[in-house]
């Protein structure tokens, strides 16, 4: 039996290899040389392909519900407020090469049970978000510049973006903010919290509970 983060592991490498080669492209011998595991133990574990994905999808949906259960459980405060933010980013951010693979089989029209689960898991973490604007908002009595709708959806076209392109781009109504290179470096996690306070909150609340 193996553990569950070595579990984690070869499904986080699998979906690497899948998004770099495609789905009909990523063999099991390579996501197994990926893994650092035999493709017999591979093979025993998961069986194939799509299994591995559907593992991955079910894994995702798992440590989003933890996530949001943790949310829920605390009080909102301007730290705490932050804390989830990134989280739920950083999360969203891990989840770049599996957007990949989704975008890649819905335009071959490929395996839409499985595109629709995957899609599900990153509604789920927008939805979080969008939940902490709003009670953020209206527990500090915050206008806001944009609706958190408005400003979830702009997240998500930027790191679906880069998902695909490398590059991930920010279409806000009066502004155009562009990414580039490692978006899951703490710089990027800070330049979406900035717009966050910025763009959206148009406060600092770092301040708002002292």
């Amino acid at each position: 039996m193996i553990s569950r983060t070595k579990k984690s592991l070869i499904l986080q490498r699998a979906i690497n290899v899948i998004a770099a080669k495609g789905y009909d492209g990523a063999s099991t011998r390579a996501i197994a040389q990926s893994a650092n595991v035999s493709q017999g133990m591979l093979n025993y574990y998961f069986g194939s392909k799509e299994a591995i994905l559907n593992e991955s999808i079910v894994m995702y949906q798992k440590r989003v519900s933890d996530l949001m259960n943790s949310c829920k459980s605390e009080d909102l405060t301007a730290q705490s407020f932050t804390e989830n933010c990134i989280a739920l980013l950083e999360l969203f951010i891990e989840l770049r090469p599996l957007l990949k693979v989704v975008q890649i089989e819905q335009h071959l029209n490929a395996r839409p049970m499985l595109c629709a689960r995957a899609i599900g898991v990153t509604e789920s973490i927008l939805a979080g978000l969008n939940e902490q604007l709003l009670k953020v908002t209206l527990k500090y009595n915050i206008d806001l510049r944009i609706s958190p709708t408005f400003f979830v959806s702009i997240i998500y076209s930027a790191i679906l973006n880069f998902a695909l392109s490398g590059k991930a781009i920010f279409h806000f109504p009066n502004q155009t903010i562009e990414e580039s290179g490692q978006s899951d470096s703490p710089h990027f996690i800070a330049n979406l919290k900035k717009m966050i306070d910025e763009s959206v909150l148009n406060t600092d609340l770092s301040v708002v509970d002292n």
